[in-house]
């Protein structure tokens, strides 16, 4: 299963004009993706306030003896109300958070080492005299 992701990640991202790639980036999975950390979050909490508290799966009658009304019930409401605060967490709390990340720029670790010294273990390269970058170069912005 694990290799069957995996090229299914590589198809998506070597090929961006294939059929995969549009159905990946397709405007109401990309919704659902920036919702989904806001319904992981929030489903299980609801679920069981839900279900301990206004729809009970046995409160329903049984459709021939089968709970499907209830579960379907249960699924609609516990369903709709996690998705009303993931959006409501999104567009209240994450996205103007996110909002923030313009005022905070950051800057990309650079090597000292040179090219010449792609080839080279870690031994050789502290024979020859590379060093790391240091804290001061790490913590500073270029623009």
């Amino acid at each position: 299963m694990c290799c069957l992701f995996g090229a299914f990640l590589v198809i998506v991202v070597a090929a961006p004009a294939s059929l995969l790639a549009k159905i990946t980036s397709h405007s109401s999975l990309v919704f659902f993706g920036q919702l989904s950390y806001g319904l992981y979050i929030f489903h299980y909490p609801i679920a069981l306030l839900i279900e301990n508290r206004i729809v009970n799966i046995n409160s329903f009658p049984r459709l021939y003896g089968s709970q499907l009304p209830g579960q379907l019930t249960f699924i609609v409401v516990a369903g709709s109300a996690s998705l009303g605060l993931a959006l409501l967490s999104w567009y209240g709390f994450e996205q103007p958070i996110l909002g923030l990340k313009r005022y905070f720029p950051y800057a990309t670790q650079t090597s000292t080492a040179s090219p010449a010294h792609a080839d080279m273990g870690f031994n050789e390269l502290i024979e020859d005299g590379v060093t790391a970058p240091s804290a001061q170069s790490i913590g500073t912005v270029s623009h």
